[in-house]
């Protein structure tokens, strides 16, 4: 009996020993880190235009090789400079993990590569990247990572990362103030002007179905693609929304009196219709 006591008490000692370890081990700057969050999807076109605008002023000024501006942004001094190209990036899919201090942006997006010397532009899908805002000074760094899926199973989140605010020229402020409609509807266009001629295929099925039949099939596309292009390819003087996020159309009005009518199923989950 007295043995089982010994035992008993050995265990005991034992677990506590762990949970003070485990204790230790799971904090930073003395605050708790949580455990695995969940990675919710962003619904709203606020953040989605956010990320959209930290995403294409982080590779502007990489190809351009702002040397100060990239080491803001990412803490890194290393910049892979490439200005024979220019950069312009569209965030795909969107989520993110909130804790008490640091909120986390998971990005996966497609990016538009143009060559200057070609003048030939191609794509490349699934470029994903991490960017972390420290809420309590909005400011934000940026890694990039593989795969957003993969980098989220495999990494753990840490809370009350503290991220230093440059005030002299607030490269890396996460500003809520930017967001317009007309930056969300802005990016609908010049995604769909982009892969036009990129992607024949996408740009094909990002059509709805009863302007897809004005045209037939993917084989006639070609004949219309350049047309498709020269109408959008004007300011918008005009616009409503109808429905609320994430299902809802915006209708267009363009200065050459063209109706573009973009009916969302979802944030980047579109499909575009084009009328006299």
């Amino acid at each position: 009996m007295k043995k089982n006591n010994k035992v008993m008490l050995i265990i005991i000692v034992i677990v506590f020993i762990a949970l003070i370890v485990y204790g230790i081990l799971t904090r930073q700057d003395g605050e708790l880190v949580s455990n695995k969050e969940d990675l919710n999807v962003v619904t709203t076109s606020k953040e989605f235009t956010i990320v959209n605008k930290i995403m294409n002023d982080y590779l502007l000024n990489l190809s351009l090789d702002n040397h100060e501006y990239v080491k803001n942004v990412t803490g890194n001094d290393v910049i892979i400079t490439n200005n024979k190209e220019k950069y312009t990036y569209y965030v795909e899919k969107l989520y993110y993990v909130e804790l008490e201090n640091n909120l986390y942006f998971y990005v996966n997006g497609l990016k538009m590569i143009y060559n200057y010397e070609t003048s030939k532009m191609t794509e490349e899908e699934n470029d994903c990247y991490l960017i972390n805002v420290y809420k309590r000074n909005k400011a934000y760094q940026i890694k990039k990572i593989n795969n957003v899926i993969s980098y989220y199973n495999d990494n753990d989140l840490y809370d009350n990362v503290i991220i230093t605010l440059n005030k002299n020229n607030n490269y890396n402020t996460y500003n809520s103030e930017v967001y317009q409609v007309s930056s969300l509807y802005d990016i609908y266009i010049n995604y769909f002007k982009d892969i036009l001629f990129v992607n024949k295929d996408k740009a094909y099925n990002l059509l709805t179905d009863d302007y897809k039949r004005t045209i037939g099939s993917l084989s006639n596309f070609d004949e219309y693609r350049e047309t498709i292009y020269n109408r959008i390819n004007n300011n918008v003087m005009d616009y409503s929304i109808n429905g609320s996020e994430p299902n809802r159309s915006l209708t267009l009005i363009l200065s050459n009196d063209t109706k573009l009518t973009i009916i969302e199923s979802g944030l980047m989950n579109v499909k575009y219709k084009i009328e006299n």
